[in-house]
């Protein structure tokens, strides 16, 4: 692919660490992301745990090479939210998602929040528009422009972090213009 480091595969970054204990790196992010979860289900408590949840608070698989959860919800002004990982903590790669999906009557743009590590950490958050964005000006000046707007412009101009794109352009064609993809540096 590239040398540039934003826009390698998942794979070209796991083959080149294939084997770091990233452990501790999900105990740090599985403790936020259920901070986060906790407020999200404060605020939609009508949102129950759907069935198809039963038995998915930890699974592995066949070969015991990734494990994960697995919890989604539904109702109180949720279509779908789903808080759930799979990876390898001793082989190097985690994927923690946070996606929330708001029912059809509902405009505001949906929320997606991933933590990762392929082995160094990122991160990814996004609030998923539910329109056409460029044919759709007034939902882009309500959601998008104004403070939030400029809340991104502040937080990608932190140093502390290496901003990435991803290399599919299925992938960054869903993007809003606030979404923020990066590495620590």
């Amino acid at each position: 692919m590239s040398n540039q480091s934003d826009v390698k595969t998942i794979h070209e970054f796991l083959s080149e660490n294939p084997n770091v204990d990233v452990s501790k790196q999900w105990e740090r992010c599985w403790n936020i992301h259920g901070k986060i979860h906790d407020q999200i289900i404060s605020h939609f408590s009508d949102a129950k745990l759907h069935p198809i949840s039963e038995g998915a608070d930890y699974y592995t698989s066949p070969d015991k090479q990734m494990e994960g959860s697995f919890a989604g919800y539904t109702g109180g002004g949720i279509d779908w939210y789903v808080r759930s990982w799979i990876g390898n903590r001793k082989a190097s790669i985690i994927d923690m998602n946070i996606n929330v999906s708001l029912s059809q009557h509902i405009r505001v743009p949906n929320l997606m929040i991933i933590f990762g590590t392929v082995p160094n950490l990122l991160f990814y958050a996004d609030y998923v528009a539910r329109t056409d964005l460029k044919v759709d000006e007034a939902y882009t000046k309500r959601y998008y422009e104004g403070d939030t707007n400029q809340e991104y412009l502040d937080f990608r101009s932190n140093t502390d972090f290496v901003w990435s794109a991803s290399h599919g352009p299925a992938i960054r064609a869903m993007q809003s213009p606030t979404c923020s993809s990066a590495k620590p540096t």
